[in-house]
């Protein structure tokens, strides 16, 4: 074999593999986010008195009120496909469903930004956010997992503490 042949067949091989690394990466990046049952769009959190808070695309519509010393359940429902950002309308009812009957190595994680004005407690389907003992705001973070890999991770939502 000489020298010009094996530099052109290197040469072929090398852009061969390095478009499909391209191709993979691509396809990567424009991946929705799904797990094998689920993808996830948006979230919807309804609570104990049927109020309905909303996230929609980089934000919230509505947030939690949790009375100081007392608390509040949330329920957690989520759509595969989100509004476009002109549309501020909440999700169809019909398009909401639960983690409870999906992969059972999914779940959700709620993270306080400040652990001194309220806790978290729940699972994928209900939670429960309690106040503890003093008034004020802070915000929360919501991911849904699979595993260790964040399938969603929603904007932070706000919520008051009275």
């Amino acid at each position: 074999m000489t020298a010009a042949l094996l530099l052109r067949r290197t040469v072929t091989a090398t852009l061969a593999l390095s478009a499909l690394a391209l191709g993979a990466c691509d396809r990567a990046a424009t991946a929705p986010e799904v797990a094998p049952d689920v993808v996830i769009a948006e979230m919807i959190m309804v609570d104990d008195g049927g109020t309905a808070i909303f996230s929609h695309i980089d934000h919230w519509h509505g947030f939690p009120v949790v009375p100081a010393s007392g608390s509040v359940s949330l329920q957690k429902y989520f759509v595969a496909r989100g509004t476009s950002a002109d549309d501020h309308d909440m999700p169809s009812r019909d398009q909401w469903f639960t983690l409870a009957d999906k992969a059972r190595d999914i779940r959700v994680v709620v993270t306080i930004q400040d652990t001194t004005l309220a806790r978290w407690t729940g699972d994928r389907v209900n939670g429960r956010l309690e106040g503890r003992g003093r008034r004020g705001a802070s915000s929360m973070t919501v991911r849904v997992l699979r595993n260790n890999t964040t399938l969603k991770e929603f904007p932070p939502l706000s919520f008051t503490v009275r």
